[in-house]
């Protein structure tokens, strides 16, 4: 599908189509398919201090260790180049068992999973994926931190890595709203947890509806970040606290939601959220700022530098956009921390025994009148983990529910391992009303630092 002149028809279908549709269901008789992203934050250690690894400069990049890694192990690596550059540039490097590892703005590491039918499947992809980092960490001495924000280091100390125009526009206009988008891109590192939206419409409709409501309930059962630059927070997940500061007008929850709404409606909303979120980059442009404050919407009617919107801009611009729950053919759940490896499933079947459990989803559901008006209010309080009483109650009640789901869901998929580490994990934090976080902070306050 590619047009030119578009209007709010076309742009329509193509959240409908592109969005809203599923594309990882391959077995309907499965629960769902399921896929993690992993971030991590690469460092050294130089006389017992950390050291950042720059993405691309000088013989000791993270780019020239995983290139070397893979050229080695016979994996395929993927290259990009810049008009102003000559070098090529590492884009990212898929492994023979199509897991993909790729970069953030400020170096940062990720891991995404091709899709699994099952967790142990899911097990046995990262296990390799793990081996193969673990090989840089061995010959390279590049380590790397699950944490959802840099303990350690400042965003002055990192900087922007990633040179592509995208990341520069996105860097000049967060810039002009406040500091929490810069420390966003460079300090920050979390789990997406991307899950089906299901065949039938219904099935799309109530997962879209539940993703949203546990959403916050993610953030603070999850939390790790409660130390950001060798400094103490005030905050379990810090990083949520930076999204929330970032841009309203594209983050945090859009969808104009209730109970019953039809998927239709979903559509609507998520249309007009996508449509109203000012612009940030344009291909075609390169890194060239925009007018402040020009909306997609506003573009359909007034071309820039005389150039008018296509698909392929239409796309991009929904790439730039940053909700808790993204839509993407898939749910692209993105609220919780980076977490220690132990812990990096839990949050996946904590979702999969709410969202793919027919009756805990509709367990959930009928929270909704209870949760929804104050939507807002427990994603303001979820960065301070599970403190308020009214979040903590609820988070209660959805983990015994997806507990219950989970434990419901064939074994074939679940695995006994997991199921083990979800009660092991709702055990020793959730049911105490505490999380990962408040291990570094017990272990900050101890040591006036994170020990390496």
């Amino acid at each position: 599908m590619e047009f030119t002149n578009l209007n709010q028809d076309i742009c329509r279908k193509f959240v409908e189509d592109e969005l809203f549709s599923p594309k990882l269901q391959k077995n309907p008789s499965k629960p769902g398919l399921i896929g993690l992203e992993i971030e991590s934050f690469p460092y050294r250690i130089d006389q017992k201090t950390i050291v950042p690894v720059p993405l691309y400069e000088g013989v000791d990049s993270l780019a020239g260790a995983i290139e070397k890694t893979a050229k080695s192990t016979s994996q395929e690596s993927v290259f990009y180049s810049l008009p102003e550059h000559q070098k090529r540039f590492l884009d990212k490097v898929i492994l023979s068992h199509g897991d993909i590892i790729q970069f953030e703005p400020g170096g940062q590491l990720e891991v995404a999973t091709a899709p699994c039918n099952s967790f142990d499947q899911i097990q046995t992809q990262l296990g390799s994926t793990w081996a193969f980092l673990n090989d840089i960490s061995q010959n390279e001495e590049i380590r790397f931190a699950s944490y959802g924000t840099n303990p350690w280091l400042n965003e002055n100390q990192i900087g922007l890595q990633l040179p592509k125009p995208r990341y520069q526009a996105l860097q000049q206009y967060l810039n002009g709203i406040s500091l929490s988008g810069k420390q966003m891109m460079l300090l920050t590192c979390s789990i997406h947890i991307n899950l089906d939206l299901g065949e039938s419409k219904e099935t799309r409709r109530k997962r879209i509806i539940a993703s949203n409501l546990i959403a916050p309930f993610l953030t603070a059962i999850f939390s790790h970040s409660p130390i950001q630059a060798v400094k103490l927070t005030s905050h379990k997940s810090h990083r949520s606290f930076l999204w929330q500061n970032l841009d309203h007008q594209r983050t945090g929850f859009p969808l104009d939601f209730k109970k019953n709404q039809d998927l239709d409606s979903l559509i609507d909303s998520y249309l007009d959220f996508g449509l109203k979120a000012p612009l940030i980059h344009i291909h075609r442009l390169g890194a060239k700022p925009l007018p402040k404050g020009f909306s997609f919407s506003d573009w359909l009617q007034n071309p820039v530098s005389g150039i008018s919107p296509t698909i392929d801009d239409l796309r991009n611009h929904f790439t730039l956009l940053f909700p808790e729950v993204r839509l993407k053919g898939f749910l692209e759940l993105r609220s919780c921390d980076a977490l220690p490896e132990k812990w990096q499933l839990v949050p996946m079947a904590f979702c999969c025994g709410l969202l793919y459990h027919d009756q805990s989803i509709d367990a959930v559901l009928e929270l909704t009148e209870e949760i929804l008006p104050d939507l807002k209010q427990f994603w303001n309080k979820a960065s301070f983990g599970l403190e308020d009483e009214a979040l903590f109650n609820y988070a209660l009640k959805l983990f015994e529910l997806a507990i219950s789901g989970f434990t419901s869901l064939p074994s074939e998929f679940r695995g006994q391992e997991q199921l083990n580490l979800l009660l092991e994990y709702f055990e020793q934090y959730t049911s105490q009303q505490i999380s990962p976080a408040d291990d570094l902070i017990r272990e900050f306050q101890i040591n006036n630092s994170l020990i390496i």
